[in-house]
């Protein structure tokens, strides 16, 4: 196996004490944010650092600190564009505290998340934000439980790990959208959503079904259909209940690429959106504002959550806090394709 080397010539301490005429032990103290170093010779070292090009060596830094600087963060699924906007919020949050991030896509599959956390902790990342995949499995719960190091959950809710948390309020959103189907005239609502070992799922379907039961209406089970937020679980699922003979006149869809297969098997069975069946989407991407019409969605700031996740991180990597939980809103945004139901036009 080959080494890496670096390209090019690089520039150490020694390099930059004698460039300025002064012992290395000087410039490491400079460079280290010693307190016994005056102002005159610690601009005079910065000037010669950045004048030289020096780069810090992090690695040895973390060697002697026990701190490296990075933090490690676990996605369910790399490919769901909510994930991107969650990614970014947190990314710029640790990045302006002069931490790294370190991404590990499980592609769905809790046997990736195990592998991943585990990694991640031999790689001796600073903290972890893990959006898992699972939170039954006891070989995944027993990992993350067993961390040392501090841990933020986003929208996951493993009740033993020491873990920060960054919730939504997803029942909330879900209850006003089916609630607003209600209203409409709408009876028959599906709910199609992931597995129900995670948070999300439980929630949203705790407000799907809160909603029936504030108008006094009994929702029909057969019509809750729960396993993935693939767009080929929200395909297939939407094909089988579209082709009863009592269908559903509206589908509530929790997840982007969910929706995407919703929509993809009306398409197919020459259903409009609107006019033949409503749609209410939890998440948001760009197109569901200007399609027609526009798709109803339960919203959430993903862009916050990546930011909370990583304040709440480094309140406890860098400030030595306590692990903490916050709960960020959802709303929903009706729009076109919440429409009375075809029997009432």
């Amino acid at each position: 196996m080959r080494s890496r080397r670096r390209s090019g010539p690089s520039v150490n301490i020694k390099d930059v004490a004698s460039h300025l005429d002064v012992s290395p032990s000087t410039v490491s103290r400079v460079l280290n944010d010693h307190p016994d170093v005056s102002d005159a010779m610690r601009d005079r070292v910065m000037e010669a650092a950045r004048e030289l090009g020096y780069q810090p060596d992090f690695l040895a830094q973390s060697l002697r600190g026990g701190f490296t600087r990075t933090i490690g963060f676990v996605l369910r699924d790399l490919s769901n564009p909510i994930f991107a906007d969650i990614v970014k919020g947190a990314e710029t949050t640790l990045r302006d505290a002069g931490h790294a991030l370190i991404l590990a896509n499980s592609e769905g599959d809790p046997d990736l998340d195990v592998r991943n956390v585990r990694i991640l902790d031999q790689r001796r990342v600073d903290g972890m934000l893990l959006s898992l995949q699972s939170e039954s499995r006891e070989d995944l719960r027993r990992t993350v439980e067993e961390l040392e190091i501090p841990i933020v959950l986003i929208d996951r809710d493993i009740p033993h790990a020491d873990a920060g948390a960054v919730f939504c309020d997803h029942r909330s959103g879900v209850l006003a959208a089916t609630d607003h189907l209600l209203e409409l005239g709408h009876r028959r609502v599906a709910f199609i959503s992931g597995p129900r070992d995670i948070r999300a799922t439980r929630e949203r379907l705790a407000g799907y079904q809160e909603a029936f039961r504030k108008r006094g209406l009994e929702e029909d089970d057969h019509l809750v259909r729960l396993g993935s937020y693939a767009r080929e679980f929200g395909h297939a699922e939407t094909l089988g209940l579209m082709a009863q003979r009592d269908r559903p006149t509206a589908v509530v869809s929790a997840g982007v690429q969910g929706t995407a297969g919703v929509l993809a098997a009306c398409r197919e069975l020459g259903l409009a959106l609107g006019r033949d069946y409503s749609l209410v989407s939890c998440d948001e991407i760009d197109f569901m504002s200007f399609v027609d019409p526009p798709i109803s969605v339960v919203r959430r700031d993903a862009a916050l959550i990546g930011r909370m996740a990583g304040e709440l991180l480094l309140e406890m990597v860098v400030g030595g806090e306590g692990a903490r939980q916050v709960v960020l809103p959802t709303d929903y945004v009706p729009r076109g394709s919440s429409a009375n139901p075809p029997s009432s036009t």
